[in-house]
Formats: C-alpha cells, structure tokens, sequence
C-alpha cells in the first residue's frame, strides 16, 4: 500500500461535527502542496489529511497535473468526511451548512 506524505499544508478548513447527544466536535482538513511522483499515469499527487473523524490517515489523489489533482481531491475528501462522520453516528457541517462547501462526485455524462 502507498505511503502518502501530507508535506507543506497549503489549504485547510474547520468543520463541526454533532452527535446524537448534541456534542459538538472539531474536524480539521489539512490539504498539503501537491507533489510530482514517478509513478505512471498519474505524475501528479494532491495529499490530504482529515484530523478529528476517521482514522487520520493522509491520504492522496492523482492526477495529470497540480490542478487536476488538486481538482479531483475536493470530492473526494467531502465523501470521505461524509462515510468518516456516518461510521461515527455524527453529522459534520461547515458554517452551518450541510453541503461543506466542496463540490459533489461528477459524472462522466455531467457536462457542467
């Protein structure tokens, strides 16, 4: 299994998250600089890490250059925030909202 290194954090947020007793919690997604790998197809890795859900593991998305990679992560990390706060009973939102303000998944038919 690869080894993702999280590096030079370059982006970050704070959600909160609540349980079902109405505790409010503190996650925080750090997203690192993207870096160059040897390792075809993808030359591009965007490290991320979510601390205060899950099992904080960094972890890393791929892509042909920094800003696909780049890209491509922010969906990624919201469905992840999502299963993280759902396998512990918790809902997770950012400034009240429920959307965290990252985009969804897209599919490949979605021309917007």
């Amino acid at each position: 299994m690869r080894e993702y290194q999280l590096g030079e954090v370059v982006l970050e947020r704070e959600f909160e998250t609540t349980d079902s007793d109405g505790n409010i919690g503190l996650v925080k997604l750090l997203i690192g600089k993207a870096y160059r790998d040897t390792e075809p197809p993808f030359p591009w890795c965007s490290p991320f890490q979510i601390i205060g859900v899950g099992d904080e593991k960094v972890r890393g998305v791929w892509g042909f250059d920094s800003i696909q990679a780049l890209t491509d992560s922010l969906p990624v990390i919201k469905a992840y925030l999502r299963v993280f706060a759902k396998d512990q009973q918790k809902t997770i939102t950012w400034l009240g909202m429920d959307d965290l303000g990252l985009p969804d998944v897209k599919r490949h038919n979605d021309q917007t």
